[in-house]
């Protein structure tokens, strides 16, 4: 007998499921099905954006840039406005329940202030206007299963949605900071300068053809890699996290080496790279920027720079902070 009450436990498990599926994807069609997320976004209006998930972050619009709003740094807006479009193109899919008890199938229940727990809550996105009145405001699920899309709600509303796409949302602030701070050619660098405890100074120098000579070991034959490594890590500057304010320096530059560059326009960098790794491996480190150039557009992009990154406290990718925490046996071929 056993047999017989398994096959009929399994096929009334299935009848279940089947009779599920079959209610939920027959709910009765709603007017939001086939519209846009967000009919127009009045760009004008849009003040604020709000993200409470995991971590809770603001951006703000201030001074003609947008800004994270907790340490007053300026967002990637090309990141920023890929969102804001998608916004208005994504077009809302079916009505799946409206059945507040499977809010947590679908990661849909409302971010709590803490304890949020993946798997059971849902990220929250508000777009405000200068007003403080939300011009948007929605709750973000789960991704769907075996094909494109992911499940929300909006806000006041226990009706789950379809949406054919996902809506990249991340409630880390680290992941909307502009956090390329230079992008330069490699000629641009003339002179590069090492300062540190442990060894003596070394300046390179760039000569008109293109070649990097060391000053006052002229004889000795240059490792072209390392060069053209530390150059790029300069050149293409970006840093991985931007730490809070309220960490200091302090520890994190233990080892410090002191690296600055020189460019052929008269601009200026200097950059200070903890020789000790984080946990995690990264460097921290700081840089200044200022420029004497005559073309003002430079001066001014450098002089802005500045202003942005003083004072503040990052972190380099292990594999940068390797390419210039270099020594002079390491620039010897």
């Amino acid at each position: 007998m056993l047999k017989p009450i398994l096959v009929s436990a399994v096929v009334l498990s299935a009848v279940s499921a089947g009779l599920w599926f079959a209610n939920e994807s027959s709910a009765p069609a709603s007017p939001m099905t086939g519209k846009p997320l967000l009919e127009r976004l009045p760009t004008e209006e849009l003040s604020r954006i709000r993200i409470e998930g995991q971590d809770r972050m603001e951006l703000i619009r201030s001074g003609g840039q947008w800004l994270l709003a907790s340490e007053q740094f300026p967002v990637d807006v090309n990141s920023l406005s890929e969102t804001l479009l998608k916004l208005t193109e994504l077009k809302v899919g079916d009505r799946v329940t409206d059945n507040p008890e499977r809010l947590a199938m679908f990661h849909l229940e409302a971010p709590p202030e803490s304890n949020w727990e993946e798997g059971r809550h849902a990220t929250r996105l508000v777009l405000l206007n200068q007003g403080g009145e939300p011009l948007l405001e929605l709750l973000l699920g789960k991704n769907r299963e075996n094909a494109d899309g992911q499940y929300f709600r909006p806000a006041n509303s226990n009706s789950v949605y379809l949406l054919p796409e996902k809506l990249p949302i991340n409630s880390d602030p680290q992941e909307w900071l502009e956090k390329k701070l230079l992008d330069l050619p490699q000629n641009a660098f003339r002179r590069l300068t090492w300062t540190s405890a442990t060894e003596e100074p070394i300046e390179l120098t760039r000569d008109a053809a293109g070649e990097w000579t060391w000053s006052g070991a002229e004889d000795v034959k240059l490792n072209a890699t390392t060069v053209r490594n530390a150059v790029g890590a300069l050149a293409e500057l970006e840093f991985a996290a931007l730490l809070p304010q309220a960490e200091g320096p302090s520890e994190a530059f233990d080892n410090q080496t002191t690296v600055q560059a020189i460019l052929e326009d008269g601009r200026s960098l200097e950059l200070r790279l903890s020789g000790i790794p984080r946990d995690g491996g990264d460097h921290a480190f700081q840089v200044s920027f200022s420029a004497t150039s005559d073309n003002a557009t430079l001066r001014q992009a450098f002089e802005s720079l500045g202003q942005q990154t003083q004072g503040r406290t990052f972190t380099l990718r292990s594999w940068d902070a390797n390419d210039l925490l270099i020594s002079g046996k390491d620039l010897q071929e």
